[in-house]
């Protein structure tokens, strides 16, 4: 059912759904698990691997931030899980990466580029590239 009603939503999704109270919900069509609450602006998440993506209850993701669960290697493509946690906080042009996993109450800073398996802790503070947490 996914496959039919991807191509359907990825059509009107760019511009009418992205800033409003619905994208929880087709993202949740797409197969990512997505909190309550949640607010995005504008986010980008790769079509492959979405149900990957993990979003906790209140989280805020900054407009343009960029979700990618691929990840090339000699062997080919891979999938891995990002998980953001509860009450979370992303910038504005955040690029998360695949393996990324954020607990609960971080802050990410604007334009900061998540690597591969980076972890941040419970109330931790990120920013830069590469990121130096707190």
């Amino acid at each position: 059912d996914r496959l039919f009603l991807s191509p359907l939503f990825s059509y009107c999704s760019q511009r009418t759904l992205q800033t409003s109270s619905t994208f929880p919900w087709y993202l949740r069509l797409l197969g990512t698990k997505s909190g309550k609450r949640a607010w995005f602006n504008h986010p980008n998440l790769r079509g492959v691997g979405t149900e990957l993506i993990s979003i906790g209850d209140d989280v805020h993701m900054g407009m343009q931030s960029y979700f990618s669960t691929e990840r090339y290697n000699k062997n080919g493509i891979s999938f891995h899980p990002i998980n953001i946690g509860l009450h979370s906080s992303l910038g504005q042009r955040c690029v998360c990466l695949s393996g990324v996993t954020l607990d609960e109450y971080v802050t990410v800073g604007a334009e900061t580029l998540l690597p591969h398996d980076f972890h941040v802790g419970r109330s931790g503070s990120t920013f830069g590239s590469p990121p130096v947490s707190f």
